[in-house]
């Protein structure tokens, strides 16, 4: 897909399907979502709720689908930042 005029990828350090929810809606521990295509909505994993709390509740910028599609670049930049934050943090314990 990367090949397409029209996508941006995002770079996230976990895999779901329903990728796009934790950008606008907040996620508790025990929230339950599709994590891939078919599959019955289940609790996230703790790491990927941990994730996606963090990102929720990152103090520099907003992380929502507003922001995603109309400040694109900047939420790309972001991202990077954020995903570059975090893995130092699980290194640094």
């Amino acid at each position: 897909m990367s090949h397409l005029d029209n996508v941006a990828l995002i770079p996230l350090r976990v895999r779901v399907h329903s990728v796009i929810f934790p950008f606008w809606k907040t996620l508790t521990p025990d929230a339950k979502v599709e994590t891939f295509e078919g599959l019955k909505p289940t609790t996230l994993k703790p790491e990927v709720y941990k994730y996606f709390h963090a990102m929720q509740t990152d103090a520099w910028y907003r992380f929502s689908l507003y922001t995603l599609i109309f400040e694109t670049p900047r939420f790309r930049q972001e991202m990077k930042r954020f995903n570059e934050q975090y893995s130092r943090s699980l290194t640094n314990g």
